[in-house]
This record gives structure tokens, sequence and C-alpha cells, in this order.
């Protein structure tokens, strides 16, 4: 077979046609899977301007991805970063030609893979590339659309891997690319479900993606997406896009830019009304029901703390949330990404007030401490907590609440930071040296910079001239 196989592509696309239709029972239960993938993947790799054998391979793969078992022991992800390499490699075979079939299969083949056990570490970045640039080749193909959306869900859904590919797929401009399919297919009601969960999932824990949808008019796109219709009103496809506009609005309304956006085009008004009419189903009502309570729950802070809000608005909002934090208090991942915000919000609002500066880091060190092993925090926010202590040095209790946000900050970050500079660490140092009789601002500020140490892959080059064992 291996001889024939080597110079007859009509015979070896034959045998991919023949695995697929074994791939279900038998074969899977006899071979390792991580041969057989491997064995594909290489066929297809002779022969990459075969159009033929190449669709055939893929989906021999496609039957091939259990959506439960976990494969090997980390070979899978080194079989999918080969197939996507080879991914490449066929685009660049067919220069001038449409691609549409192999693009479409290859598309469902990583939405199968990103909704199973596969493991994806190390791939992330190339899975992401791969998938957003089909979605912007075949950008009028709807099952490229729909299991496009649908695989930028499933990667932000895994816990393991959910922070870096929102970021991965922020710079690749994937935010633009779903609510461009959005507007492409504006009656799909399928796929405005899809797109909805995408964007649902990317904004969750991550203001710079929030921020671009609220600039491409997402809240619009979204809203859209819950009027769309396709027999009626409440078809299970229909109901399904209200639903996924639901989840997708619940997860921007936690920032404060995007509720007001959500209040502004009318959104609440329209399901309030429509929770009054009787024929509703019970599972819209409930997503509806959970969108109201997170725009009541944060919209009295929010009217606070939008521009121009004055320093007194900004301290009560803060004093009032922050009492709803201290322990024994247990808040909710949403609220506590709310709080995150406000706190930021303020604290860059009024970078004066050390008033406002020790309330928001007291705040933000409750809200890392409270999901130290599923981090809400960011590495940027290191920024805002540094600036809080470079312009109040002179503030002991703003040093020390600075110092505590910045240590419990590092402490519940899943990742390393890329690096911290030596400015960072000076101005703690200074702060030590200042303050060596305070034993409050001493403790916080020596684990403030033990943690920034330990968390930066670059270990924070510690200057020469500063005696900090002594």
């Amino acid at each position: 077979s291996s001889a024939i196989l080597s110079t007859d592509t009509t015979m070896e696309s034959h045998f991919l046609e023949k695995t697929v239709n074994h791939a279900g029972n038998k074969f899977r239960e006899q071979i390792s899977l991580d041969i057989v993938m491997t064995s594909i993947i290489n066929s297809m790799k002779q022969y990459p301007a075969n159009n033929s054998l190449q669709i055939w391979g893929v989906r021999c793969l496609w039957n091939l991805i259990s959506p439960s078992a976990r494969h090997g022991q980390g070979g899978h992800s080194s079989i999918v970063s080969e197939f996507l390499r080879h991914v490449r490699t066929v685009t660049k075979a067919h220069p001038d030609t449409s691609l549409q079939a192999f693009y479409e299969l290859v598309i469902c083949f990583l939405s199968k893979v990103s909704s199973s056990n596969v493991c994806l570490h190390g791939c992330v970045d190339n899975f992401s590339s791969v998938l957003l640039d089909i979605m912007k080749v075949e950008k009028k193909s709807s099952t490229v659309a729909i299991h496009g959306c649908r695989s930028i869900y499933n990667l932000c859904s895994h816990e393991d891997i959910a922070t870096s590919s929102r970021l991965v797929i922020s710079s690749l401009h994937g935010v633009d690319v779903v609510i461009n399919t959005m507007e492409i297919f504006p009656e799909h009601v399928i796929l405005q479900r899809e797109a909805c969960m995408a964007l649902a999932g990317l904004s969750v824990d991550c203001m710079q993606n929030t921020e671009k949808i609220l600039e491409l008019g997402g809240v619009a796109r979204i809203d859209a997406s819950f009027d769309a219709y396709c027999v009626s009103r409440f078809d299970e496809s229909s109901l399904q896009a209200k639903i996924g506009a639901c989840i997708a609005l619940t997860s921007l309304a936690t920032y404060p830019a995007a509720l007001s956006a959500i209040r502004d085009a009318g959104i609440v008004k329209r399901i309030v009304h429509l929770m009054e009419e009787e024929d509703v189903p019970d599972k819209l009502q409930n997503s509806m029901k959970t969108l109201l309570e997170s725009c009541s729950e944060f919209e009295n802070v929010s009217a606070k703390l939008q521009e121009g809000a004055d320093r007194e608005q900004c301290c009560m909002a803060l004093l009032a949330n922050l009492r709803d934090v201290l322990p024994p208090s247990v808040i909710q991942r949403d609220k506590a990404t709310w709080l995150r915000s406000i706190a930021l919000h303020s604290m860059n609002a009024y970078t004066d007030s050390a008033h406002i500066q020790a309330m928001g880091c007291t705040l933000l060190s409750h809200v890392y401490v409270a999901f130290s092993t599923d981090s809400i925090g960011q590495a940027r926010d290191i920024e805002n907590i540094i600036n809080a202590l470079k312009a109040h040095t002179t503030c002991s209790t703003v040093v020390s609440s600075a110092c505590m946000a910045a240590r419990n900050l590092c402490s519940s970050l899943t990742q390393q930071m890329d690096s911290v500079d030596c400015d960072k660490l000076n101005i703690i140092l200074d702060v030590m040296d200042h303050y060596r009789d305070d034993l409050d601002v001493i403790e916080q500020s020596s684990g403030a910079l033990f943690a920034l140490c330990t968390s930066s892959k670059n270990l924070g080059q510690i200057p020469e001239d500063k005696p900090i064992f002594t």
C-alpha cells in the first residue's frame, strides 16, 4: 500500500476516502490516533497542490477527533501545530485558485478541535492566525463565519488559554472580523448567535477588546442580533440568537462606557417591555433577567463615575463598594470585574487625590485576593498602581495600599509579566528607604518588591547602587 500511495495520488485520495468511512469505530479503537493523524498529515504534505486529496485528508482528521477524549501525552498539540503549518503550505500552492471548500473543512476541523479537550498550549498564536486569515479570505462563506466565531468563543472559554487567546485574537483584529461578519450576514440567526457568543468571550476581563467592540458599534450589532428572526420571533434558532445577544450584553455591561451605550440605545427599556409579554420562553426570560440585574446593579455607580463626576461622588462610590468586598463578603466574578473597572477609572480621573488613590488601591487588592486562583487582574494594572505610588510617596496610606495592591496583583496573575523595568523597582526601593521606621509600609513594600521580581520574566534587574539586603 505504501508503494502504491507514494506514486498514485488517485489511490491516495481513495484510501483517505475509505479511512473516513471507518474512522468512527474499529479504526479509532485499534490504532494510536496520534500515529494515524500524523500519517494522514504526512500524506497531505506530499501533494499540497492536489485539492481533492487535501479535502479528504481534512475530513478524515475531523472524524478522528473525539469531542471528549484527551489524546496522547501532548503529542496532539504538536499534531495540530503541524496541521496549521500545512494549511499555510496549501494556501501558497494555490495562489490563484479558490480554496473555499478546503477552507470550510479546515474551519470545521478547528472548531471541533477547540471544543474538545485537545491541548492547545504552544499553538494559540498560530491557531488564531490561521483561523482569522481564513475568515478574512472567505468572508462571504456562512460556514466559515459560523465555525470561525464558534472557534473564537471556544478559545476564550478554555481556562488554561483564555487570557492569552483574548490578547492574541485582539492583536490580530479579531473583534473587527467578528463584527464585520455580523454585518455581512445580518439575517442569518445562527451566525448572529455564534458571533454574539464570540464577542461575549472576547470581552470577559479584557478591557481592550471591550473598548474595540464599542468603537466598532458592537452594541448596535448585538442589538440587531436580538431583533433578528428566522421563521418567527421565538423559533429555536431565533431564540438562541436572542439568548446569545443577552449573554454578550451582560458581559459588556461590566464596563461603564458599555453600560451607557446599552442604555442610550434603549435596549434596557425594550427588554423590560418584552419581559411583560406572556409568550416569552422561560430560557429567554432568564437571560433577559440576568442582563437587567447586571445593568441595575451597576447603574448607580456608573452614573457617578462618568466623566465630570466630582471627587466626592467618586469617593462615595468607592467607599460603598469597598464595604461590599471586605471579608467575609463573597463577590461574583462579574461584580469583581466591574469593581476593578471603577477603581481604575477613578484612579485615572483623580490622580492628585490621595484619598481616591488609597481607596482605589485597597479595592483592587481585595478584588485580586478574592480571585487569586482565577486571575481577574491584568498585568497592565501595575501601571496605575505604580503611578499612584509615585504621585503620593509622602502619604503613607497611599504607599501602603499601593504596595499591597501590587503584591496581590502579582500573586494573582496566572502568567508572568514580560518584564518589570527598573524605574518601578526604584520607586519601591525609595519608599522602603523613606519609611524605614514604618513597619506596615516596610511589610507591604518588601512584599511588593518580592512579588514584582518573581512575577517578571526578567526577574526585575535590581539596581547595584541599592543595598536592599543590608
